[in-house]
């Protein structure tokens, strides 16, 4: 568990990963099984995997080599070769023989997540009263110096501090999504049917993470959204995505929007 005294973030991905293994328990199935009998088979998600086969391999994003600062410690993480899941964890169960995890481990196309997102919003999986249930804040609370951030099921709700929300300004009260650490990220508000969703990649060749948080602006001469580049011990200039879910909004939320307005889509 993770706790960000400053931003009010408490972070653990440990409830996803004890869900696959209460799926498994309830219905009989391994959980990928589970999924793809209840999700890929009924949206025809056919380029979603745990397992990418030989020939797709090439296909998926290199996350790996991604470098990350802790205090005085330089670290360069070599292990996350394509086809692996990036989470430790999900790769080392995974690789241990343990199966598809619940918090991380599945590689997908755009057009299978374009498949997913509009699923939902035609309620071909979930009940359209559940879909509404999704991105209600459960944990979220904001009083004079105090935050903490607003949290649906198993995802991002809504927050009234934008600069702190992982869901677009123009999406309303019962949206929901969720970003994942290495840069891809989805939206989804199932009130007025819009969706947005960003395959991006954080992690190969970036400085994707600095402790501690509250010097590394400073010492490093970032940017607001953590951006820039930093000297490596060995002399190279290595390009710096430390708080890249930041500059979500003008890089991916807005474009959408002006684009679904122009469109007259919303």
């Amino acid at each position: 568990r993770h706790e960000d005294p400053v931003n009010g973030k408490l972070y653990s991905d440990m409830n996803a990963l004890l869900l696959k293994y209460i799926i498994e328990e309830v219905s009989g199935f391994s959980f990928e099984e589970y999924l793809h009998k209840n999700v890929f088979a009924v949206l025809g998600m056919k380029e979603t995997f745990s397992t990418v086969p030989k020939n797709r391999v090439q296909d998926c994003l290199n996350y790996n080599y991604e470098h990350q600062i802790d205090k005085d410690s330089y670290i360069i993480q070599k292990d996350a070769v394509p086809g692996t899941a990036h989470d430790p964890k999900a790769r080392l169960l995974m690789m241990g023989g343990m199966g598809l995890q619940g918090h991380a481990g599945l590689f997908s196309s755009s057009q299978d997540m374009v498949r997913f997102a509009q699923g939902l919003l035609r309620g071909d999986l979930l009940d359209r009263k559940w879909l509404l249930e999704i991105g209600k804040n459960r944990t979220g609370k904001l009083v004079p110096g105090q935050y903490r951030q607003f949290l649906g099921f198993l995802c991002f709700a809504k927050s009234p501090v934008q600069y702190l929300s992982e869901l677009p300004q123009w999406m309303g009260p019962a949206a929901f999504g969720i970003a994942g650490y290495t840069g891809n990220h989805i939206a989804i508000d199932p009130e007025i049917g819009a969706f947005d969703i960003l395959l991006g990649n954080r992690c190969h060749m970036r400085v994707s993470k600095i402790e501690p948080m509250l010097l590394a602006k400073e010492k490093y001469s970032l940017s607001r959204e953590g951006a820039g580049w930093i000297k490596w011990p060995d002399g190279r200039q290595v390009k710096s995505s430390f708080q890249y879910v930041h500059q979500k909004d003008e890089l991916i939320h807005n474009p959408v929007y002006h684009e679904l307005k122009k469109r007259s889509w919303i």
